[in-house]
């Protein structure tokens, strides 16, 4: 439902405020994924669980090629607007199938809530996090114009960021249900598979969300296409993702997560400089 009225709000800008609103509805909405990993945990056993997760992992791969190029078509021939009204109606046919197909064992999920939630934790965390991405994506706005009267904000924004973090760290370690376990995040095993993932996830999103300006800038700058010649770049990554999706999980549950982890991190890391040797020579 919320998800649905982001979309909705979304379709229905017409100014960059308004438009920011309903992305973070949006986000809002999107909570929802770490439910569905719990739910998959809840229900497959340890043999199955990478089967499972990789499952549902190809299906958000899936959608998302979809969207591609769909999306794209839509913006070329319509407008973008339409490319948040029409999810509208498939939306309201998940939240009909959800209301009606998902139960929840009311008592069984109260048993297993281990306590309250740490409000404060997750009001610091979010303000952390906001107040970094908002100078962060004010900042090329400072660097193409020195004299901007944005600096200011900017350093405050990240100054605040960066004062609210130890805050936020002492209390993780003095709550009793805290959001973030600190000491797992210490583990030798977890935290060289985090970093991997932390680097791995912003070189990603790096350059996802650059190769549409690349694309679509003019001859000079760039290859001057349009959405759909963005959509057709971005597309074999997704489809490549589905269908690896799918494999890593058989893969893990016979082998294990080391190997696939290191071939996967050697491809990702030959493809990022592929990708890096094609511009260069453009």
């Amino acid at each position: 439902m919320i998800y649905f009225t982001g979309s909705l709000l979304g379709g229905l800008s017409n100014d960059i405020f308004m438009m920011i609103v309903s992305r973070i509805i949006q986000g809002i909405g999107l909570a929802m994924f770490p439910v569905a990993f719990a739910i998959i945990r809840e229900k497959f056993s340890n043999e199955k669980l990478a089967i499972g997760q990789g499952i549902f992992t190809a299906a958000f791969s899936a959608g998302a090629a979809i969207g591609l190029g769909l999306g794209a078509t839509i913006v070329e021939y319509f407008s973008w607007h339409m490319t948040f009204l029409s999810i509208v109606p498939l939306l309201v046919i998940l939240l009909i199938v959800v209301v009606r197909l998902v139960r929840i064992d009311s008592e069984k999920l109260v048993s297993r809530i281990p306590g309250s939630i740490d409000i404060s934790g997750t009001l610091l965390l979010v303000c952390v996090v906001s107040t970094f991405l908002v100078g962060l994506t004010l900042l090329p706005n400072s660097i193409s114009d020195p004299n901007s009267n944005q600096n200011s904000l900017i350093l405050a924004l990240f100054m605040t960021s960066i004062a609210l973090l130890p805050i936020f760290i002492l209390t993780q370690r003095k709550a009793q249900y805290a959001i973030l376990d600190l000491d797992l995040m210490k583990d030798p095993i977890l935290l060289p598979v985090n970093v991997l993932i932390m680097t791995i996830g912003i070189t990603f999103f790096i350059i996802y969300q650059t190769l549409p300006i690349l694309i679509q800038s003019p001859s000079r700058l760039g290859f001057g296409g349009g959405p759909i010649s963005t959509a057709s770049v971005q597309l074999p990554f997704m489809i490549l993702s589905f269908v690896i999706s799918v494999l890593s999980g058989f893969l893990i549950s016979r082998i294990g997560n080391i190997k696939p982890t290191l071939t996967g991190s050697i491809l990702s890391t030959f493809g990022f400089f592929l990708l890096l040797s094609t511009i260069h020579l453009r």
